[in-house]
């Protein structure tokens, strides 16, 4: 809602929703399991912190500086993704384990790396990059175990919103907020059959697309003259039905 937390179901009717952030921060992630919430500070240096879900026992994760930010839950809820500044135009993906414990860098290339979403498997993280050389910004995957990194897609412009489906098979993304596009697009997995799921002109911008718990099904927030509104969608591009007004953050089972 316009003020807080709001929960709606598939049909656009209210729902349950579960215990409040009590919390001064940014950018809150609930865990896999709805027990804690991981967050970026308010103040300077900005770093990851988790707290419980009410907004009790916050602790620092994350020791930068300057910024950490953009953080993701593993599946299993054990680690933590997250995009770490180590000067103007240079960006890392890190990982660090819900204790603070084990940093570790898995994409440290000179370039403006950001947005990490992980695999459902919990053996890759996802994430945009973008070089300094050409300026192109792409999606890449690094393995968790291994290191190998494999770009998926040259150049998606701004893009801000990514998220892998439950069965491992796509990855839907949509431009930043502020940029002029309607367009929500989907890729398989490997990088093939990159299309637009919501065709352009139909909204003045879209955020935040969300998977379906069974992966035939996206929700995601669009601009429209009235403010910002909900919609659902099918994973071909059908049945595109409006649940109200905002702008998702996930989806609860």
């Amino acid at each position: 809602g316009p003020n807080g937390i709001e929960a709606m179901s598939p049909d656009g009717n209210p729902a349950a929703v579960p215990p409040g952030f009590d919390l001064e921060g940014e950018e809150l992630v609930l865990s896999p399991d709805g027990t804690r919430v991981a967050f970026m500070n308010t103040g300077r240096p900005q770093n990851v912190y988790v707290a419980n879900a009410d907004g009790s026992n916050p602790r620092r994760v994350s020791n930068n500086p300057i910024i950490d930010r953009s953080p993701a839950w593993s599946p299993d809820g054990r680690w933590l993704a997250y995009s770490a500044n180590r000067d103007a135009s240079w960006w890392t993906i890190n990982i660090v384990d819900v204790n603070g414990d084990n940093t570790r860098t898995l994409y440290g290339e000179y370039a403006l790396s950001y947005e990490p979403f992980w695999s459902p498997d919990g053996q890759r993280v996802g994430f945009i990059s973008m070089n300094n050389v050409d300026y192109q910004a792409g999606i890449y995957v690094v393995d968790v175990g291994s290191g190998s990194v494999t770009r998926l897609i040259p150049d998606v412009g701004l893009t801000r919103f990514l998220s892998w489906s439950p069965d491992g098979n796509r990855i839907v993304y949509s431009p930043a907020i502020g940029i002029s596009s309607s367009e929500v697009y989907l890729i398989d997995a490997d990088g093939s059959y990159p299309h637009r799921l919501v065709r352009a002109g139909l909204f003045q911008g879209t955020s935040s697309p969300v998977w379906s718990p069974n992966s035939k099904y996206i929700a995601f927030g669009a601009i429209e003259d009235s403010g910002w509104n909900m919609y659902l969608i099918d994973v071909n591009g059908n049945d595109l039905v409006r649940l109200g007004s905002g702008a998702p953050i996930m989806w609860m089972r």
